[in-house]
């Protein structure tokens, strides 16, 4: 790829996506390292489970798909007219970025704050670690 433009705007979008699903927490395998099996939500199984490894794999999926969408448009339209950013767009890209870093930040430390407060209790089946 020659075009660095296409690439900038490219994990841009795949920054933005994985930041959305990650906080948005769509229904994902769950991992139980005691039974060391993999389950989805509705799936319960005994022991307790962690669901932050297909929290990441489905939010890093949907990544992938809209971007290499993205990535295929920008290239297509780059055959027509070269694509191009101004400096203006690199700048509010960049802040962009940062400010949704930022945002999914705060919602993990807000929703590990939460779970942490919670009082102790005893184990349920399919808990989420």
């Amino acid at each position: 790829m020659k075009n660095p433009a296409i690439i900038f705007v490219t994990l841009s979008v795949a920054i933005f996506v994985f930041c959305a699903a990650f906080l948005k927490n769509p229904p994902a395998p769950r991992f139980h390292p005691v039974e060391r099996v993999w389950s989805m939500p509705d799936n319960p199984s005994a022991g307790p489970a962690m669901g932050w490894y297909g929290r990441t794999g489905v939010a890093l999926g949907a990544a992938m798909v809209v971007s290499g969408i993205s990535l295929a448009v920008l290239s297509y339209v780059n055959r027509k007219k070269p694509f191009t950013l101004k400096a203006t767009s690199i700048y509010a890209l960049t802040a962009a970025i940062l400010l949704c870093l930022a945002v999914s930040m705060v919602g993990i430390v807000r929703e590990q704050r939460n779970w942490f407060t919670k009082k102790p209790a005893v184990h349920t089946p399919d808990h989420e670690y």
